[in-house]
């Protein structure tokens, strides 16, 4: 993940104290960070990460997939448990320093310049409908579609009891010598 710090650098166009440019001849790849504000405060009661991740965190998967950009979820009230989130913040561990910041989602892409930018630019416009504070929007339908699909799945396995004598089907097969034929059991 970027870190704040290298992100004010990238922004300020220095890279560790050193002027940085982009060489777009070579098309050596590089990584570009972007982070992205949730608004949480314009909208306190609305669940921004929970739209974000959808049901088992498939929406923000795709959303990967389809930008092909990482994206994670950080910041203060990213994770679920909030007293386990306030002891890793207090704990002064770099690795959760994210936790002090205000609820973020980070966006990278690594691949030369002009392709790393034009992946975050399509990221920025695909996570933008994300954060619309709206109840019945497009998103919405489909994660609760998504839900009632995965709810029926997990119910059906549940009373369907597993049938050990299905987990091998016997078959004939030639042997090398065609007049005589084996039984093998292969399983399914």
């Amino acid at each position: 993940m970027c870190s704040f710090l290298n992100l004010v650098s990238l922004s300020a166009g220095e890279w560790r104290g050193e002027r940085r440019m982009l060489d777009i001849t070579r098309d050596k790849p590089v990584k570009v960070c972007v982070r992205v504000v949730v608004p949480v405060r314009d909208h306190p009661k609305f669940n921004f990460v929970g739209k974000l991740l959808g049901p088992k965190g498939n929406s923000l998967k795709r959303l990967q997939e389809d930008t092909m950009c990482k994206m994670a979820v950080l910041g203060r009230g990213s994770m679920k448990d909030r007293q386990k989130e306030e002891e890793l913040r207090v704990s002064g561990d770099p690795k959760f320093a994210h936790l002090s910041d205000e609820l973020h989602v980070e966006i990278s892409a690594f691949a030369t310049p002009a392709e790393a930018h034009a992946r975050i630019a399509y990221a920025l416009a695909e996570l933008r409908r994300f954060l619309v504070p709206d109840y019945n929007d497009d998103i919405r339908q489909e994660q609760m579609l998504e839900m009632q699909i995965l709810s029926s799945q997990t119910e059906q396995r549940r009373l369907t009891p597993p049938d050990s004598s299905r987990s091998g089907s016997e078959e004939t097969l030639p042997l090398r010598d065609t007049t005589h034929k084996q039984r093998v059991s292969t399983r399914v």
